[in-house]
């Protein structure tokens, strides 16, 4: 679908391209220029990552993961990495991220749940306890 997207958006995306921030306009980028072939395997890999994970989660609520590596980087010119949400991402499953502290430095650190196909409800319910186990109610200090 992404590819198709990008076809059907090729014409509108060069002509309004500057507009786009260089990070996000090398990812579109990249993407117009997959092969049907390799966005085909994409699909069925992500597919098997899918599965895979929804078996893992058999009897589970949710998955519990970091959302990053690190806490957030200071200032507004990054979120950080997403590496660590890529599973849930790339799988299509439903996840939430949740702040669950502050770094020594007072930067924000957070947490995310993970879960099966169409368990919202329990995704949402674990999220819930997640809050109330943390206790977590600090705000980070905003950037000047």
């Amino acid at each position: 679908m992404a590819r198709d997207l990008g076809e059907l958006n090729r014409e509108g995306f060069a002509r309004y391209k500057d507009a786009y921030r260089p990070s996000i306009r090398g990812l579109i980028e990249a993407g117009i220029q997959t092969s049907r072939a390799d966005y085909d395997r994409s699909l069925a890999w992500a597919r098997r990552l899918r599965d895979e994970l929804t078996e893992r989660l058999d009897g589970l609520d949710a998955l519990l993961l970091p959302v990053a590596p690190s806490a957030a980087p200071r200032g507004l010119a990054s979120t950080g990495s997403g590496t660590f949400c890529a599973p849930a991402s790339f799988s299509g499953l439903p996840a939430i991220a949740l702040p669950s502290g502050l770094s020594e430095d007072g930067l924000p650190l957070a947490i995310q749940l993970i879960a099966a196909p169409f368990a919202e409800a329990r995704l949402l319910a674990a999220a819930s306890w997640a809050e109330r186990a943390l206790g977590f109610r600090a705000r980070p200090p905003l950037p000047s």
